[in-house]
C-alpha cells in the first residue's frame, strides 16, 4: 500500500460527513500479481480463486485461496477479488468508537507505472483495464505487474468513511490490503500504510476541517 493522499472532508449525497481519501496498491515484489478465477456455471458464488506464478523455467504453477470474487457496483461494473483489504480511522485517544469500512476488493490492473527501474519491471502494460469486465464470463484472469500501481482515487464510492458525529480531534487513517495473507508475497510487512488527521472547527459548509498531522511514510 502507497501512502493515502487526497484526505478531505466532504458531505455525502444523503447529508452524511465523510473523509474521502486515495488508495493506491503497487508491486514492488519479485514477480507480477497474477489472480485467476474460474466458475462453472453463471452463479456468483462458485467463482474459484487462485494465485498463479511464472516459474523461473517457464513454467505457471498456482495455489488456492480464500478469496472470492464480487461484481462491483457504483459505478465500477466489473469484478472485483475479495482480498479483505480495508480502511479504519481509530481516535488516538481512545475516546470514540473506530470507524471502518471493507472494501469490496480489486480489480487491479497495470494503470501507471510505479517503479520501472525495479528488477523485472516492464515498460509497458501488461495488464488491461478491461480484463475484469465480463460480467457473465466463466473465467477472468488480473494482475499487476512489477513496478507498477493500481490507484483507487477519493472521488469513488468506496473511498471514504462516514465521520458523522465524531468529535474534533487526532485521529489515524489506516488502509490494508490483503490482512489475512490470502496471497503469497515478496513481503507481507507492507500491506498497511496510515495517515493521522486533525479534525478541528467546522467550515462554512458545516464539514470539518480535516489537515494531515503525520503519516507512515515520514
Amino acid at each position: 500500500m502507497k501512502p493515502l493522499v487526497d484526505v478531505q472532508s466532504l458531505f455525502s449525497q444523503s447529508g452524511s460527513r465523510q473523509i474521502h481519501f486515495s488508495a493506491t496498491i503497487a508491486n514492488a515484489g519479485d514477480g507480477p500479481l497474477i489472480v485467476h478465477a474460474a466458475r462453472s456455471n453463471s452463479d456468483a458464488s462458485s467463482w474459484r480463486l487462485t494465485q498463479r506464478f511464472r516459474e523461473s523455467d517457464g513454467t505457471l504453477s498456482e495455489r488456492g485461496t480464500p478469496g472470492t470474487l464480487v461484481w462491483g457496483g457504483h459505478g465500477h461494473n466489473h469484478w472485483h477479488a475479495r482480498m479483505g483489504a480495508s480502511y479504519e480511522l481509530r481516535s488516538l485517544d481512545g475516546k470514540s468508537e473506530p470507524r471502518s469500512y471493507v472494501k469490496a476488493g480489486f480489480c487491479f490492473f497495470d494503470q501507471e507505472p510505479y517503479r520501472l527501474g525495479l528488477p523485472g519491471a516492464l515498460k509497458r502494460a501488461v495488464f488491461p483495464k478491461n480484463i475484469c469486465s465480463d460480467h457473465e464470463g466463466k473465467e477472468v484472469q488480473m494482475g499487476l505487474s512489477v513496478g507498477w500501481q493500481d490507484p483507487y482515487y477519493w472521488i469513488l464510492p468506496d473511498q471514504a468513511i462516514d465521520i458523522t458525529g465524531l468529535p474534533e480531534g487526532d485521529y489515524r487513517l489506516t488502509a490494508s490490503a490483503d490482512p489475512e495473507n490470502w496471497f503469497r508475497e515478496t513481503s507481507e510487512r507492507n500491506n498497511s500504510t496510515w495517515v493521522d488527521i486533525r479534525l478541528s472547527s467546522r467550515a462554512s459548509d458545516g464539514a470539518p476541517l480535516v489537515e494531515v498531522i503525520r503519516s507512515s511514510n515520514g
